[in-house]
């Protein structure tokens, strides 16, 4: 939650925070029910293919912003 912080505008940051709460709690049931229909009517397999896609995009997406909040920290100090 520390890149949110720091990244988002201090009037803002709440309703940031509860936007990103929702999203975070309509997404998780709709995944499970997605990757479960994949592993039911296809293949397990493809299930577990597509959650290692999605995990690396989180990773790939988190990385992004972390290393642009860094930036941003380093900018400002100097």
């Amino acid at each position: 939650m520390q890149w949110l912080v720091v990244s988002v505008d201090r009037k803002i940051l709440s309703s940031s925070a509860g936007l990103l709460n929702t999203i975070l709690a309509i997404a998780g049931p709709l995944m499970t029910t997605l990757f479960t229909i994949i592993a039911g009517t296809i293949n397990v397999n493809y299930a577990l293919y597509g959650v290692l896609g999605f995990s690396a995009i989180v990773f790939t997406v988190t990385l992004t912003v972390m290393i642009k909040v860094n930036k941003t920290k380093q900018a400002e100090i100097t």
